[in-house]
Parts: C-alpha cells; structure tokens; sequence
C-alpha cells in the first residue's frame, strides 16, 4: 500500500493523510504469469491396413501391413506385437518396420480359402512412450470353395467302408474307400460271410 497526502480546501489546509491500495496490472509481457492448461496426451492409432478388413480372395502370397498416425518407436514392433493367425494357429513371419509402415511377412505360402487374424498389440508405443490400443482385423485368402456335388461312382451296391477324403495344398480333393459288394452265397451257421471281391475305387480329382 502506498500513503497519500492530499490538501483540503474544507480542512482549512490542513493535511490530510489517506491510505491507497495499489493493484499492479499484468500487462500481455507478462506471459510468464498466466499458464496454459495442460496438453493432454493422445494415444497412437492405427491410420490404415493391407489387406484391409473383411477383404477375401487374398493371395497367398501377399505381405500384411499397417500404418499408424504416430511417430512409433521402432524397437516396439516385433513379431511377439504384431501377429497373424488362422484357426490352425499362429503363423510364422519376419516383421519389419521401416520408421512409417509394419509388414508381416509369412515365411511360407498362406492356406487357400482360409480366414486369417492380424493384431497390432498394445506393446507398439509412440516415441514419448504412449501404447496403441490393441488392434485386430480378419481377411480371407483366395481359393474356391466347394463346387456342387457330383456323381463320381455309379455302382451303389454293396458297402462303402473306410472312406477318406484328402486335400492338398493346391484345393484339389481326393475321396478313396472300399466297397465290397456281396456276391457270395449265404454261409452255413457259424462260418464267416463270403464276399466275392473288395474293391478299391478312386474319385478323380476335383477342385474345391
């Protein structure tokens, strides 16, 4: 507080003596008296993904990649953050990054018409340490599915025992079992049933 003395007409004069309080103004230099709220940090994010979400007729051949809106500290993408896998389980792939892009390689060749997962864990972190969210996203690979049903044996007498179907890399299946009709006359009581021949058939191949 400052003192002031003012001089009165009505006091004869006569000194009087008043007390003043001074409030300093903040002018616009004086920045380093107001502060800004503070800056919340924003969580990295996935921008955009290849193959991208629920696409199909994938080659099994092709790489998985993603981009992120963030500068990401490289250290953190590895194979144990960013992930493939299908309901046969978790694929073995080399993963790089090259400081914009993670891609997944898979070291061998995708199954055809087969769906597939890729997450990006919550391990991968921007450069001031802030983690993404889990994020995860599914595409099918190419390959056709099964073609209507065909008629490949026209015998249907007798019994078709220990039919096995097998499918190759490529989609092409293969059905083999035996039949063995019955040709034979009943045996007496107690002595095994006669059959005059087994026979093994094989389909031809079909693609799937």
């Amino acid at each position: 507080m400052r003192r002031l003395t003012c001089f009165s007409s009505n006091n004869y004069g006569r000194a009087v003596t008043a007390l003043a309080l001074v409030i300093p103004l903040v002018s616009c230099d004086d920045a380093a008296v107001l502060s800004a709220p503070p800056v919340l940090a924003k969580a990295p994010a996935v921008d955009s993904v290849t193959p991208s979400d629920t696409e199909n007729r994938i080659s099994l051949d092709a790489s998985v990649a993603a981009r992120f809106d963030a500068s990401i500290h490289s250290d953190s993408v590895t194979g144990d953050s960013f992930t493939l896998e299908s309901a046969y389980g978790p694929v073995a792939a080399t993963v790089l990054f090259d400081g914009e892009t993670a891609t997944l390689d898979p070291d061998a060749s995708l199954l055809p018409a087969t769906e597939y997962t890729a997450t990006l864990h919550d391990a991968i972190t921007d450069t001031d340490g802030e983690p993404i969210d889990t994020f995860s996203w599914s595409f099918y690979t190419d390959g056709p599915g099964w073609d209507a049903a065909q008629a490949v044996e026209s015998d249907n007498t007798g019994h078709a025992l220990a039919a096995k179907v097998g499918v190759d890399a490529s989609g092409k299946a293969v059905a083999v079992w035996r039949q063995t009709p019955i040709t034979s006359v009943r045996p007496q009581a107690g002595e095994p049933r006669l059959y005059s021949k087994t026979t093994t058939r094989v389909t031809r191949p079909t693609l799937l």
